[in-house]
């Protein structure tokens, strides 16, 4: 636990001694049984430099954060996964009403995606990880497993193994059955041999398509099981880290009339089942350029020098930040 609390993904004062990481009041998207977060660790993101020579060895800065699933019940999902999107779009009006046409042009700056979970897949299932999360929490008042619960006291667990001590009921014999005779035995034996002949005949010509059909049932059954164990979500809260390098030289978030730079974390979450409601979430990543420390002509002092009168002097500098 004090590791994870050390880790620089977030900064100390951005955890929580519970989760691990300071919850938004509301989740992006929920549902009955399943609550969604995209929490930044920088709600902004600073990019320094104008000039061309300012931005050639500007290293990148860094957006990173965690996608935080929280499970109230078991459930199944399909896949988990987060996109960054960061879209330019450029509007422009020719002529004027009614022939009036609206143009745009839309670029995508930058594209990235996380594939989180896919239940196709098989993740290895540790202490503090399960399915793919980089921490697992389970949920402390999870329900017990009551798969094989029963109020049925007279019930008795059924086991495949027999008592010797108790010794196995014979047929009782009818007193009443007549006793068939010598020549009657020797003709039901000759019927008998002839109906085991035949039947191993044709047992030996229908045996491997049965072998065949079985072999493939089972292993599709065994395929759908396996699958299905993949899907299941126990109750927890699940985190999910990512981080992805933004280069210097990328354009600010700006809106104005005729043209906006947006970027966005899109997460989605698709679940098992006709009729189960998938989570979808959309967060806007803000992007604020900064004039660069190493800039001489922007860091330089305003200084204000007045005269007043000829009886009073005064120099006022004014430090740029």
């Amino acid at each position: 636990m004090t590791d994870l609390i050390a880790s620089p993904l977030f900064p100390v004062e951005e955890l929580s001694s519970e989760t691990l990481v300071k919850l938004p009041p509301k989740p992006n998207a929920e549902s009955a049984s399943v609550k969604l977060y995209v929490v930044q660790a920088e709600p902004i993101i600073f990019l320094q430099g104008f000039s061309d020579s300012d931005l050639e060895n500007r290293p990148p800065s860094i957006l990173r954060g965690c996608l935080f699933i929280r499970v109230t019940k078991p459930v199944k999902i399909k896949s988990i996964s987060l996109r960054l999107t960061g879209i330019q779009r450029t509007e422009w009006p020719e002529g004027i009403p009614p022939k009036k046409v609206d143009h745009c042009e839309v670029n995508h700056v930058i594209q990235h995606t996380w594939p989180f979970f896919n239940y196709q897949n098989v993740y290895p299932v540790t202490a503090n990880s399960r399915n793919n999360a980089d921490f697992y929490i389970p949920k402390k008042d999870a329900d017990p497993d009551i798969t094989s619960f029963t109020l049925d006291n007279s019930l008795t667990p059924v086991t495949t193994g027999q008592d010797s001590s108790i010794p196995s009921p014979r047929p009782a014999l009818n007193p009443l059955s007549p006793i068939k005779s010598t020549s009657s035995i020797v003709s039901a034996a000759f019927k008998t041999i002839g109906r085991s002949a035949s039947a191993k005949a044709s047992s030996t010509v229908d045996l491997d398509p049965i072998k065949s059909n079985n072999s493939m049932s089972l292993s599709a059954v065994s395929t759908t099981t396996n699958s299905d164990e993949n899907k299941l979500f126990l109750p927890g809260d699940y985190i999910y880290s990512f981080e992805q390098p933004l280069r210097s030289n990328l354009p600010e978030t700006t809106k104005v009339t005729f043209g906006s730079t947006t970027y966005y974390l899109d997460a989605s979450l698709e679940r098992s089942g006709t009729f189960k409601t998938s989570l979808t979430a959309r967060r806007p990543v803000t992007i604020i350029r900064a004039p660069s420390q190493e800039s001489s002509e922007e860091n330089e002092p305003i200084i204000i020098n007045r005269d007043w009168e000829d009886q009073l002097k005064y120099e006022c500098p004014l430090q740029s930040t």
